[in-house]
């Protein structure tokens, strides 16, 4: 499996254990950790838990200090458990699916969004988002998405895009029905995405001035712009993580999935 050997066997890493004990979820800059393995999921707003594979998902928690949960209260836009060889992920259709979660986000001055992603289908000549930050209109950031050239982006949008948007590589380009480590950073001024260990892509830009209120996994905020994808573990960071900080937590996220 080509790009994965900075990531194979780490799991007995410090800070990467696969049963989550060592990794510190109470970490300042840790803003969302989004474990579908580990975080607890509930059919309702956190009463029944549920554990089942396809169970539909109305809330799973956030295991970070700030408890920023996802929810759908729709009953026809909720995801799926998918338990499959061994790895337990959230599955979402494309068509309905998506979550949402309220709080701050402070990704105009930097952030690291890691996340385990199987991609199901490529969109259909549209972006289709993977995360979205933003405050409920286009002055937001897309953080992640697929765009109609079937290559993932990362970049913020105030009036001009402003990151990684576009750009045809094919160190951007996810396989389907593969799990695959995506890492997406902001230090300020540059703009990256790395698959895997490969070489991150990146480029030089400003972000957005707006700041975010909402987070949304699935969709873009208010449930268009659907992915097909299944989701692995996910950690938001609002700074922009380095060396071996950066490397225990690719490793972490990784665990079980890639």
């Amino acid at each position: 499996m080509s790009g994965l050997s900075g990531l194979s066997g780490r799991s007995g890493l410090s800070g990467a254990g696969g049963g989550g004990s060592a990794f510190n979820f109470n970490r300042t800059d840790l803003r969302l950790a989004i474990l579908p393995d580990l975080s607890p999921k509930y059919s309702d707003d956190g009463t029944t838990l549920i554990t089942a594979h396809a169970a539909s998902v109305y809330r799973i928690n956030d295991l970070s200090s700030y408890g920023q949960h996802l929810r759908q209260t729709s009953a026809g836009s909720r995801p799926a458990i998918d338990i499959a060889s061994g790895k337990t992920s959230l599955l979402f259709d494309g068509v309905a699916d998506f979550m949402n979660a309220t709080g701050t986000w402070n990704a105009k001055t930097a952030f690291t969004l890691i996340f385990a992603m199987n991609l199901q289908a490529y969109p259909a000549g549209s972006d289709s988002m993977i995360v979205e930050i933003g405050n409920g209109t286009f002055s937001n950031t897309y953080v992640a998405s697929l765009n109609g050239t079937n290559m993932m982006t990362n970049a913020a949008y105030d009036g001009a895009v402003k990151g990684i948007y576009g750009v045809s590589d094919a160190l951007l380009s996810p396989t389907t029905a593969t799990w695959q480590l995506w890492t997406m950073k902001f230090t300020g001024s540059t703009w990256s995405i790395q698959r895997n260990d490969d070489t991150p892509v990146t480029a030089s830009a400003g972000n957005s001035a707006t700041d975010y209120t909402t987070f949304t996994l699935g969709a873009f905020n208010g449930g268009t712009r659907l992915a097909n994808v299944k989701v692995g573990r996910m950690l938001y960071f609002d700074a922009a993580l380095t060396g071996a900080d950066l490397t225990s937590v690719k490793a972490y996220a990784a665990t079980g999935y890639v």
